[in-house]
């Protein structure tokens, strides 16, 4: 994996579901370390993401670097619902 591609570019050369999943969750848990000012030795992929502080504004951030990056529209709602960074990879 080379972290100075863009994320699609990792995508395209993942081969197997375990590595796209891997992939995004890694994308998606740098970017929530990035919000929550936390370490990645922190994040517990299985903590619902309103536990580690959520809310509306910072899931519209989250939801503009799934649009920018992946291309994916996730709903804000998805992102405080209760739902963990694996629920939503």
């Amino acid at each position: 994996m080379n972290n100075n591609l863009p994320i699609l570019d990792q995508l395209a050369t993942a081969t197997t579901d375990d590595e796209v999943l891997e992939l995004l969750q890694l994308c998606f848990a740098a970017k929530l370390c990035s919000i929550f000012q936390i370490t990645s030795n922190i994040l517990d992929h299985n903590t619902p993401l309103v536990e580690l502080g959520m809310d509306s504004l910072v899931a519209v951030e989250a939801r503009s670097c799934f649009l920018k990056n992946l291309k994916v529209d996730i709903p804000v709602l998805k992102l405080v619902d209760g739902s963990s960074l694996s629920d939503i990879c």
